[in-house]
């Protein structure tokens, strides 16, 4: 970068970074007067170039779906509690269910944090419940199949 043989960076966020971790990397990267691009889960950062998935549409858009498929009881399986995006498609999940008067319960919200068997615990969880969601949206992303 310093001998200008490079013209900027693109810089990729995994769904396990933290908000903090994406603030210190725009800081360090605007202290070092590189020119970057961001993928993923810096959506509210202000004057960066960001290049991504719309985590809050696709809250809105599961939700959506499923209340329109006559679901009234709908669950989501979310990453890590930590992650920008995670908190992002949650919250506007949540808004589209309340907006569409449908009942969200913590039950309904466990998280897999992209780990298999903490992906297994949740979906138990939820299959065990008295009062099971008919729907739900996975948010979920394994390296092999479950089993």
């Amino acid at each position: 970068m310093q001998s200008k043989g490079t013209d900027g960076l693109i810089f990729i966020n995994t769904r396990l970074c933290t908000p903090s971790d994406i603030q210190a990397s725009i800081q360090e990267l605007h202290g070092a007067q590189v020119p970057f691009v961001m993928i993923n889960g810096a959506q509210d950062q202000e004057g960066i170039n960001y290049v991504g998935v719309d985590e809050r549409q696709l809250g809105a858009t599961a939700a959506e779906y499923l209340a329109a498929q006559g679901h009234r009881h709908i669950a989501i399986l979310n990453g890590p509690r930590s992650s920008p995006t995670t908190r992002m498609m949650l919250q506007s999940f949540r808004q589209t269910l309340k907006q569409k008067k449908l009942p969200f319960l913590p039950a309904w919200n466990p998280f897999g944090n992209y780990q298999r068997e903490e992906t297994r615990k949740a979906i138990r969880q939820l299959a065990g419940l008295r009062e099971r969601p008919t729907g739900q949206s996975i948010r979920c992303i394994t390296t092999s199949p479950m089993t």
